[in-house]
């Protein structure tokens, strides 16, 4: 377990530092200027501009600032953020719980509604429960989040009226955070009832099945003893798969919603050209989702040793 501990750990470096030279590529040789941001309306004053470009280390070649800049990544240091005039670390530090609070509360709605319904939708195979289940949750997958909020807001706050509209974050454990959690969840969800379903069928005609049912085990105990740890693990590297992507494509919901979080952070910093802001959000968003798969990736191999084994050997 330890060898595959590490060769998983050290497979994900080459990730992350091909990622950090490519958006640091993008920010040097990209459109815009740092120093004309910050000079702003005197951006034809070429003395001052020259200026600011000596004292933020703009005038050094490419790989000196690269191997600068990852020098205080690696501390916590990010830079300045332009557009906010504060410490880049700092605004990330507060604007991540939010992203990720809201992420990991519809993972687990996710995973509470998805596993269930995959497993019912698979031992009911082709019939009315499982058409709708699947029909249902394709065609709410369908729409945009951009658009599934405003419905839900209607229906929910204007018609029914039964849920209160808020906008910023108050935290979450809030009757308002209840159309935002939902609609994170919306998208996803359909790809876990599929996975559930399809891992289900899959284990149904196994022989450790077939001998458990032929030995007079109950429905209940072949599906929860047997069927549910074999048929759990391709579930569970899915989920994890969906708790990497929300952490960076919850945008339109925090927008919507107006809630601080980190897709409101790199949207703020590419409309403002921030470049250090922009940076560091890409660069903690790449180590995240990395992190979280390297986890996703080590828990298939705790449930699964064969999946631990094979990749040892290989």
């Amino acid at each position: 377990m330890a060898q595959y501990l590490v060769r998983r750990t050290l497979a994900v470096l080459p990730t992350v530092l091909i990622t950090s030279v490519i958006t640091f590529a993008l920010g040097f040789y990209g459109p815009g200027d740092a120093a004309r941001t910050i000079l702003g309306a005197n951006w034809a004053n070429e003395q001052e501009y020259q200026r600011i470009r000596r004292d933020l280390g703009l005038d050094r070649p490419f790989v000196v600032q690269y191997v600068d800049y990852m020098g205080r990544a690696v501390r916590g240091d990010f830079g300045m953020s332009l557009s906010h005039s504060r410490p880049v670390g700092t605004l990330m530090a507060q604007a991540l719980p939010i992203t990720v609070q809201l992420a990991a509360t519809a993972v687990a709605v996710i995973a509470l509604l998805g596993i269930p319904l995959g497993i019912v939708s698979a031992l009911k195979q082709y019939s009315w429960i499982d058409r709708v289940t699947v029909t249902g949750f394709t065609l709410i997958h369908a729409v945009p989040p951009y658009v599934l909020a405003p419905m839900l807001l209607v229906l929910f706050v204007l018609n029914l009226n039964i849920l209160p509209i808020g906008v910023g974050w108050d935290g979450l454990f809030r009757l308002e955070m209840i159309i935002p959690v939902l609609v994170l969840t919306s998208g996803p969800l359909i790809f876990v009832v599929r996975q559930m379903r399809n891992s289900v069928l899959d284990v149904l005609n196994e022989d450790y099945v077939r001998t458990a049912r032929a030995k007079g085990m109950t429905r209940r105990i072949v599906v929860m003893r047997h069927m549910l740890p074999n048929a759990l693990t391709p579930a569970l590297s899915q989920i994890g798969v969906i708790f990497a992507s929300l952490l960076v494509s919850s945008i339109f919901v925090e927008d919507i919603f107006g809630l601080p979080g980190f897709g409101s952070l790199i949207v703020g910093g590419l409309l403002a050209r921030d470049y250090p802001l922009l940076m560091g959000t890409v660069l903690v968003s790449v180590v995240l989702i990395t992190l979280i798969n390297l986890v996703t990736d080590l828990l298939y191999g705790v449930l699964d040793p064969r999946v631990r084994l094979g990749k040892e050997t290989a």
